[in-house]
């Protein structure tokens, strides 16, 4: 053949998107047909779950399961979104199924969804009037599964996976005197939820959590009042009481790292007030929204730098050339700003040129972030004037 063209790939600079809003939710229940204990499953809608025999017969365990993942399928923007479910037996405790090293743990669900979960909830019902033991106002197991859920979520980020995780904050005692200061606490990869949709059920509303998660940017507070009203009629903290019973209690638990909902005057519905995590508030990853932006972040920094590992680079009296440190810092700014469009306000990749590359064969790169801002308080000040 006289001519032969040939099609080359690469220069557009394209960059491979990031799954920022997978969610998961670890429940009890009944084994089914369809279902069975320990057997992680991908969703993409509640008449999935029913098909896989989770109804919503009254006084039944899977009840529970079936009305957290119809919340979680109550916000529009969830529509056809995946949705990780696994089931344990009503005996399991917090502690245990976020266990990393044990064999039926969430480990098994995370690595079912290939890493692809960046958010995972636990629920557990506890059905037939009874209660676990409680320890300063909550579920006595929720000390240990703090340690169990930041060492998992860890694992996972240091496995290039980063992950956030909430806990069931159920059977809260009503006094926020007795609950134990999360900002004492150094877990910011945990959250405590205290928010709860049912009166008689005792356990937090994961599934209106994780919807709410699931529906908004990495960068957006879960709180904010803009997106509207959460799809629930009634809102209760997890001592069964509504939460106008107890507004004065809200800020206080707030304050102490404990997600709750709230309500507005003048405005219909309820809302989260807060998406701490139980970490001091000084802890730059104290936010659900702080941490969920910086571990999108950490994923396009993999997927991009993964593509370089073993490259054969030319260097320049030792050090990196350059042209070719130039092009790195470039294409991670770019696959960034791309992924991230209005989830930050900045990004900037740094790369030290004094490396000496050759002798060493490590590269190492910074890379800042500026993140967005959150108004938590409007202070409007309004006054009469005699002129304007």
């Amino acid at each position: 053949m006289a001519v032969q063209i040939i099609l080359s790939n690469g220069g557009l600079g394209k960059v491979q998107t990031v799954q920022d809003r997978v969610t998961g939710l670890l429940f009890t229940g009944t084994a089914t047909a369809n279902l069975a204990l320990y057997t992680p499953k991908m969703i993409n809608s509640l008449a999935q779950a029913e098909g896989l025999g989770l109804t919503a017969i009254a006084g039944t365990e899977n009840a529970e399961a079936w009305s957290q993942i119809k919340d979680f399928y109550s916000f529009p923007q969830n529509e056809g979104r995946e949705f990780y479910i696994m089931m344990y037996p009503k005996t399991a405790k917090m502690s245990e199924v976020l266990d990393k090293d044990t064999a039926n743990s969430a480990k098994k669900l995370l690595d079912y969804s290939q890493g692809r979960v960046n958010v995972l909830a636990v629920s557990l019902f506890v059905s037939g009037g009874t209660s676990p033991a409680i320890t300063a106002g909550l579920d006595a197991d929720i000390p240990t599964a703090l340690i169990k859920a930041q060492a998992l979520a860890e694992t996972y980020a240091g496995g290039q996976k980063p992950l956030r995780i909430i806990l069931d904050g159920r059977f809260y005692g009503s006094d926020p005197a007795v609950v134990v200061n999360l900002t004492s606490a150094a877990y910011n990869r945990v959250a405590i939820n205290l928010a709860c949709v049912t009166v008689a059920a005792r356990n937090a509303a994961q599934g209106l959590l994780l919807g709410r998660i699931a529906a908004v940017a990495v960068n957006q507070h879960i709180g904010h009042v803009g997106w509207g009203a959460l799809p629930s009629s009634a809102m209760y903290l997890t001592n069964g009481t509504t939460i106008e019973s107890q507004f004065a209690d809200l800020a206080t638990l707030a304050s102490k790292g404990y997600i709750v909902p709230t309500a507005y005057p003048g405005k219909l519905g309820y809302f989260f007030l807060n998406d701490s995590t139980a970490t001091a508030t000084s802890d730059d990853y104290s936010s659900l929204q702080a941490g969920r932006t910086i571990d999108k972040v950490h994923r396009i920094a993999y997927a991009t730098f993964v593509n370089h590992v073993n490259e054969t680079i030319v260097i320049d009296n030792g050090l990196l050339d350059a042209a070719k440190l130039s092009f790195f810092e470039r294409e991670c700014e770019s696959a960034v700003t791309i992924n991230c469009q209005g989830e930050i306000s900045a990004v900037k990749c740094q790369i030290n040129p004094a490396q000496n590359i050759l002798q060493t064969g490590n590269l190492e790169v910074v890379l800042k972030i500026v993140p967005t801002a959150t108004m938590k308080e409007i202070i409007v000040k309004i006054g009469f004037a005699t002129t304007i």
